[in-house]
């Protein structure tokens, strides 16, 4: 099951929430509250962290001298989908940004509160940490 790059690139981000979680829960010293499980935020910035850093991996591993046609295709085509990465998760990040804006403080609807925060922008998060393990930086 450890051997499946699917399986991993899935189980980090979700082992990375519980962890965030409980060091938000750790740092505050008081009982668990709702909010330590709102992730999203969190999540989008590592997964865009991710791809900055991911640039200067590319660059840094590829001589950029006397590249061969293939190891310029391959940088070409890893800068193109990085980049794509990097607007796709930009665009994210401004959505999970406005949802926490608009739900985190309505306090009226604690279920719903939780639905939209703990599961929809927790979920974009995760998805875009393993989006960019599976197609981005590629699973060997």
């Amino acid at each position: 099951m450890l051997t499946n790059p699917y399986f991993v690139a899935l189980v980090i981000p979700i082992v990375l929430l519980l962890a965030g979680a409980f060091g938000k829960k750790l740092v505050r010293g008081s009982p668990w509250i709702r909010k330590d499980f709102y992730l999203g935020v969190e999540f989008t910035m590592a997964a865009l962290s991710s791809a900055f850093v991911y640039i200067f991996d590319m660059v840094k591993l590829i001589p950029l001298t006397n590249l061969t046609a293939e190891q310029q295709q391959v940088l070409h085509k890893g800068l193109i989908s990085n980049g794509v990465f990097i607007v796709i998760s930009f665009i994210l990040l401004l959505v999970v940004l406005s949802i926490h804006q608009d739900c985190e403080n309505n306090k009226s609807k604690p279920k719903e509160q939780f639905l939209i925060l703990g599961f929809v922008s927790n979920f974009i998060g995760l998805g875009l940490i393993a989006g960019f393990i599976i197609t981005v930086k590629g699973i060997k």
